[in-house]
């Protein structure tokens, strides 16, 4: 896992690591890989629409272990017809793992979409203890 530093906190964190679109995006940032870096060892510094930042603070608040559903943080935000554009908000959240979007299922069953694939969803889900 890599992760982004800015001067406001942590600005980016991933599997996969595109250095140029990385410094395209956070331009100020600096990029190295992870060493078991956790939200207390920073703050998260979050870019985005004031509906993304609504969502992301929405995904701060599910516990460990535990899952929602997009229409259910729709409806925590005061937003209820707008899960699809949670559902887009979930996959740019550009902090995985901390701001944590892998806990976000779909209300039809299995594990959804993740930037890095379904199998690294599970896996995180899993890793949770959490079967899907």
């Amino acid at each position: 896992m890599m992760h982004g530093v800015c001067d406001e906190g942590i600005c980016w964190m991933g599997y996969d690591l595109d250095g140029a679109v990385m410094r395209d995006r956070f331009p100020e940032a600096s990029f190295e890989e992870d060493a078991g870096i956790t939200p207390s060892d920073m703050p998260l510094a979050v870019y985005g629409t004031d509906f993304q930042v609504n969502v992301w603070r929405e995904l701060l608040k599910i516990p460990r272990g535990a899952t929602i559903q997009y229409q259910e943080i729709a409806q925590n935000i005061g937003r209820p017809k707008a899960y699809r554009a949670v559902g887009t908000a979930v996959g740019a959240n550009p902090i995985s793992f901390l701001i944590p979007c892998h806990r976000v299922l779909p209300s039809q069953g299995g594990v959804g979409q993740y930037l890095w694939g379904s199998a690294k969803k599970a896996s995180l889900l899993n890793s949770e203890n959490l079967s899907i």
